[in-house]
């Protein structure tokens, strides 16, 4: 499914059950009063809410706000990906590893659409020792990426 056809389905039947949507605002801080939440917003104004969703990606400011501080850490990997019209031919997943930065393949995501991830490499990584986290720079190689998954897997970090 295309990515924006979620939003739009769920933003419908949230008008429909009588939601009203406010857009272009950001949670600045939530004050669990027992019966409800205020949500204290952006713009200065506080809502008031029996329930809230964590729904704002990967680097969620309202689950850091209810105290999970749990962050995302850079792999040294991106994907690209291209959401296309699907050719009949297509019926199911194919996807090539070549190496710790290098899929491609496709994935149908409806009848008429798919997901193709082009090949190539991702996002190559250098890896920090002393930090231990990937930064952008220079390309590893495939033995150099397949030594450190081994050494991972025995209990030696990169």
């Amino acid at each position: 499914m295309y990515r924006p056809e979620p939003n739009r389905i769920l933003a419908d039947a949230a008008r429909d059950a009588g939601a009203r949507i406010r857009f272009g605002l950001t949670v600045d801080a939530l004050d669990d009063r027992g019966d409800h939440v205020a949500a204290h917003l952006s713009d200065g104004t506080t809502a008031r809410h029996d329930l809230v969703v964590g729904a704002d990606g990967v680097r969620s400011t309202v689950r850091r706000l209810v105290g999970i501080g749990t962050e995302p850490r850079p792999t040294g990997m991106g994907i690209w990906r291209v959401h296309t019209r699907r050719p009949e031919r297509v019926e199911r997943t194919d996807l090539v590893y070549g190496g710790a930065c290098f899929i491609a393949g496709y994935c149908p995501t409806g009848p008429d659409h798919h997901v193709r991830v082009p090949g190539g490499a991702g996002a190559p990584a250098r890896v920090d020792r002393r930090r231990r986290q990937a930064r952008p720079g220079r390309r590893r190689s495939v033995p150099a990426a397949r030594a450190d998954r081994r050494g991972q897997r025995r209990g030696r970090g990169p």
